[in-house]
């Protein structure tokens, strides 16, 4: 999700429509914002019952909100828009100077061979993209693998293990199971995974982009 709509927010932003500065400042504030404070923060907001401004907000549309934080399907769910909403800057970011650096020639060729729309897209900006594609995908894998401080301050691993994420069971297993041993081993199966998801996508990328390196 954070990757499709980084690259969809980045092809907009590249070129310079209306409110697009207005827009870059708005994704990129949580980037440069404390993980703490924006965990926080969002905690207040996700609030059950009435006491949490995005109930409150969905109350006057006749909307009953979940209790955000502590039912089993929403917890995950708050906790994954909560970090794709925090990186989405800097995915953003990234996309735009590859999308800024395409070859302005080979776009306009296309359109005037009568590209348009989505088969320009598909076509001939996304395979100019994928080198960039891949190296995002490889850093918001590894990202997503390494969730902590949201998982500590937003659910604590609840309700019921639900958002128990891999790297904080090897905190819970270490630090209040005093479980060391076994929480070493889970750090090393946690290395081992990323580093196969890793070398699995930059080995791929010649497969999905016209470029050799």
């Amino acid at each position: 999700m954070n990757l499709i709509l980084s690259l969809l927010l980045a092809l907009y932003l590249g070129e310079g429509r209306l409110g697009s500065k207005f827009i870059r400042g708005i994704i990129f504030l949580p980037v440069v914002t404390s993980g703490v404070a924006w965990a926080i923060v969002w905690k207040y907001l996700l609030q059950g019952g009435d006491a949490g401004p995005v109930n409150w907000a969905l109350s006057l549309f006749g909307i009953t909100g979940p209790n955000w934080l502590f039912e089993k399907g929403w917890a995950m769910a708050s906790v994954i828009i909560n970090r794709v909403m925090k990186n989405l800057g800097m995915n953003v970011l990234i996309f735009m100077g590859a999308v800024l650096n395409m070859p302005g020639d080979v776009i306009e060729a296309a359109r005037i061979d009568g590209a348009k729309h989505f088969n320009l897209f598909f076509k001939i900006k996304l395979p100019l993209l994928m080198p960039t594609v891949m190296m995002v995908a490889i850093v918001t894998v590894i990202g997503s693998m390494r969730v902590f401080d949201t998982i500590k301050l937003m659910t604590d691993g609840g309700p019921e293990g639900s958002t128990m994420v891999m790297v904080y069971y090897i905190y819970h297993q270490a630090f209040r199971m005093f479980d060391t041993g076994f929480a070493s081993a889970l750090a090393v199966v946690l290395f081992a995974i990323v580093l196969v998801l890793t070398a699995v996508q930059w080995f791929s990328r010649k497969k999905v982009s016209y470029y050799e390196s």
